[in-house]
């Protein structure tokens, strides 16, 4: 099976999507393509068709298409499930000693204060009281993209030791 044969052979996709300036290029995941005799073959030229298709997609096999190993519908087995309290989703608690749900869903490195009770971090030189010197604290960095800060709350043994709001830019992350 060729590459330009137009078959949807292993890795291929069935359809491209690109909008009219030759950006915003995407292509179906490979759980969209195991369904492909369900998905349309024509060209689709923009992004909001492709939401589309992939909303019907998505509608069809959570509410009507019966699931091969558990022979039901995954919305009825779903809906079943809660309201038999038989299932794993549970009502999110913050882990003590955490007040904020941004001290979970953050940026966390490790640091250990220095001789002068400092920490280093992306170039920035932090004091943080409080601590003795040559302790390990815990840094959780949250951005804020609204007020174009980066929060950064220390932590030393189970309680928040200092907090600071250096400017967004000055942090370089890489992923």
């Amino acid at each position: 099976m060729g590459q330009d044969d137009g078959s949807p052979g292993r890795g291929r996709c069935l359809c491209s999507i690109t909008s009219g300036q030759g950006q915003d290029r995407a292509t179906l995941p490979l759980a969209a393509r195991s369904h492909r005799a369900h998905l349309p073959l024509e060209k689709i030229d923009n992004l909001n068709d492709a939401r589309q298709v992939l909303s019907e997609e998505r509608d069809r096999y959570c509410h009507h298409q019966v699931h091969s190993t558990t022979k039901e519908i995954p919305a009825v087995r779903f809906g079943r499930a809660h309201t038999e309290e038989n299932s794993l989703f549970r009502p999110f608690s913050l882990p003590a000693p955490y007040t904020s749900p941004d001290d979970v869903f953050c940026l966390q490195e490790t640091r250990v204060t220095n001789g002068y009770g400092r920490i280093s971090l992306f170039n920035h030189d932090i004091r943080v009281a409080n601590v003795p010197l040559r302790e390990q604290v815990d840094v959780h960095m949250i951005p804020d993209f609204d007020r174009d800060i980066m929060r950064v709350r220390i932590w030393h043994r189970d309680a928040l030791a200092h907090t600071v709001e250096p400017p967004l830019q000055e942090f370089a992350v890489h992923f």
